[in-house]
């Protein structure tokens, strides 16, 4: 991975980053994971049809963000593996739900298995620069952070060693994993 400094430097700079880094992934054939739309039930025509995922992209996880092959950002959203539905009996209404996303990720035409994001925060560059915030994103003195914890404001890290390190892990993962 490159170790150039300048770039997270603005918009500019982190729009060259996850590009670099985006083809760096790509050439090292990294691990990618399902971006979709998640897409509520409905009746048309008096035919009920099921909640279902409708797949959208591929993205690399590199901690609190997504990044595609075109270079786009994402904050992170839900994330389920896809599995056919079992009937279980389920106090927990979070399980509960969690099975459901699952389920409509199959319904969605997702092998089980597959690990798929949505309802993602799409990064917005331009927001970034004219309020200093942007997802997970935040600009301090012209330079790029990431959030990494939702629930901590001050729990942030310079954007591009976040990023290189994470893309290092995901392109040469460690034996094992």
């Amino acid at each position: 991975m490159s170790d150039s400094d300048d770039s997270g430097h603005g918009a500019a700079g982190i729009r060259d980053l996850a590009a670099s880094l985006a083809r760096e992934l790509a050439d090292a054939r990294a691990r990618d994971e399902a971006l979709a739309v998640f897409e509520p039930a409905r009746r048309r025509l008096g035919v009920t049809r099921g909640e279902r995922m409708r797949a959208v992209g591929r993205v690399w996880r590199l901690g609190a963000l997504l990044l595609s092959a075109s270079g786009e950002l994402y904050g992170t959203g839900h994330v389920v593996r896809a599995a056919q539905p079992a009937r279980r009996s389920v106090i927990a209404l979070a399980v509960a739900e969690q099975r459901a996303y699952q389920a409509a990720a199959v319904r969605g035409g997702f092998p089980s298995g597959e690990t798929v994001n949505f309802n993602v925060t799409p990064i917005d560059l331009g927001q970034l620069e004219r309020t200093d915030a942007s997802g997970p994103l935040v600009l301090r003195d012209g330079v790029a952070f990431v959030r990494w914890s939702p629930i901590q404001l001050d729990a942030v890290a310079p954007l591009a060693p976040y990023l290189r390190d994470r893309a290092a892990l995901l392109a040469n993962p460690p034996e094992g994993a």
